[in-house]
């Protein structure tokens, strides 16, 4: 099933291809035109996007009174409890996105999003639905990850006594595999070089950095100036903060020394400006500020095209492949976890992507401190 507003045809030079042909309406407030695909899920995801993006426009436009007793109304109102408030600014962001991706999703046979149903309404039945769109139109992790914000929701509800059931159970949900995609040096480089070319040189320094450090995007996109001190990078995790009981993990790494000297190079290479203690560290080109969630998933999208890159390479992968890359090399599951911050010598497992060369490894030193031929 086609996405709203797209359709299918068909050219004797470029074979089938998918065109998303917005209404006058759309056209006008998000100022955009006609566009052709040549990727199905790729139009899906841009037609997704321009959806929400019109209801938030006519939203604005018609100055709408959000209903209270309506999903949206109760989402605003999760939004100025202390469960919302108390999280850092990178989980804010994450929910906010997951928040208008999900209120302004319309279900299949449905002509409302779920914003507007009213919250008492919403039963297992209708979530079951919700997912089985979700996970045809954006895929399995898509359906979690909304699941599990709007689950939150729901069960601020019934603590503050608005409703006594939560459909967003997740029971009959399967958390998604951890993943197993690594990034070779040979699809770095073509990365970083390709964003360099067009206009991403940010994109390919977060890329650089998560890989180098084995850390995640939403911490190396968030630094600033004042973390880089003679060359010492210090910095405290963000999930570390947010995850409940959690002590907050802060790591320091030394970028004067001969492995991670690339990264500095990097600093200068593309003009970071080290004026101001409160500068990013890291500028996105098209907005000049820092890099938020959406840019840095967006813009390593473009890249990853534009340098014909396998489609399932993403961003969050650079820290897996870097911890990777540091097991092969003969780090002991200590020193890894000093590299990534983790607690759990079983959590720091699961970035492990290359078993079977590591145990290879592991015999081939066992052998040589034997001398075993």
């Amino acid at each position: 099933m086609l996405p709203k507003y797209c359709e299918e045809r068909q050219s004797k030079k470029s074979g089938k291809y998918w065109i998303h042909n917005p209404p006058k309406k759309m056209r006008d407030l998000l100022n955009i035109n006609n566009r052709n695909f040549y990727d199905y899920d790729e139009l899906c995801k841009y037609a997704a996007i321009c959806f929400e993006n019109l209801q938030d426009a006519l939203r604005k436009e018609n100055g709408v009174h959000v209903d209270q007793f309506s999903v949206r109304g109760l989402v605003e109102y999760y939004k100025e409890t202390s469960y919302f408030i108390k999280l850092k600014p990178n989980s804010k962001e994450s929910y906010n996105d997951l928040f208008k991706f999900g209120l302004n999703f319309v279900v299949r046979g449905s002509n409302k999003s779920m914003g507007e149903y009213p919250y008492k309404t919403i039963d297992r039945a209708f979530v079951d639905r919700l997912n089985v769109c979700v996970r045809e139109q954006n895929g399995v992790h898509r359906v979690f990850h909304l699941n599990k914000v709007m689950r939150r929701v729901f069960n601020v509800a019934i603590k503050h006594e608005k409703i006594n059931y939560n459909p967003f159970t997740m029971q009959e949900l399967t958390p998604p595999k951890n993943r197993k995609v690594i990034w070779t040096t040979e699809y770095l480089n073509k990365f970083v070089d390709t964003a360099d070319k067009i206009g991403y040189s940010s994109i390919g320094t977060v890329a650089l950095f998560c890989f180098h450090l084995s850390q995640r995007p939403g911490d190396i996109r968030q630094l600033k100036v004042k973390n880089l001190n003679d060359g010492i990078l210090t910095f405290t995790q963000e999930k570390s903060i947010t995850c409940k009981g959690g002590e907050p993990v802060t790591l320091s790494f030394d970028l004067t020394i001969k492995p991670l000297q690339p990264l500095l190079d990097r600093l200068q290479k593309v003009g970071t400006n080290f004026s101001n203690p409160e500068n990013n560290l890291i500028v996105y080109e098209t907005t000049k500020r820092g890099i938020t969630s959406y840019n840095c998933i967006h813009a390593t999208q473009v890249v990853r095209k534009k340098a014909n890159l396998p489609q399932e390479l993403q961003m969050r992968d650079f820290r897996a492949t870097g911890a990777t890359n540091l097991g092969l090399a003969g780090c002991s599951t200590n020193e890894l976890m000093s590299i990534t911050g983790h607690k759990d010598p079983k959590t720091v497992q699961i970035y492990l992507r290359k078993a079977e060369e590591m145990r290879a490894n592991a015999f081939a030193k066992l052998a040589t401190n034997h001398n075993i031929n």
